[in-house]
């Protein structure tokens, strides 16, 4: 007759993912007061959305205002791309929130700085 191999189930193991993360953060000058940040994640399958922030003030400083230029879904993407237009002259500084599915916390970036000129 015929047999069939069936493994126990504890050895049946799925694929492990990684820990979601950002891989780097950067942009570049687009036009004359534009301003493209773009970003990756190391897994972005737990991320609902993500929130672009930029202040002109210390970013270290706890007291420092912070303006949400905008929110992005979440796709299935590698990297993603964000437009900020009518950039003050001046150094500013950036930074992405990832907020994660089902109230589950957020994750930052690094905070990327720049001059505009």
């Amino acid at each position: 007759g015929s047999t069939s191999f069936h493994p126990p189930i504890s050895s049946i193991t799925e694929k492990p993912q990684a820990p979601v993360a950002f891989s780097f953060i950067r942009g570049h000058k687009q036009g004359k007061t534009g301003y493209s940040l773009q970003w990756r994640m190391t897994n972005n399958s737990n991320i609902a959305h993500f929130e672009v922030l930029c202040t002109y003030e210390d970013p270290f400083d706890t007291y420092s205002n912070w303006t949400n230029l905008g929110m992005m879904n979440n796709f299935t993407a590698n990297i993603f791309k964000f437009a900020h237009s009518n950039v003050l002259p001046g150094i500013i500084n950036y930074r992405i929130i990832a907020v994660l599915n089902n109230g589950a916390g957020t994750i930052l970036s690094d905070i990327f700085t720049t001059t505009i000129d």
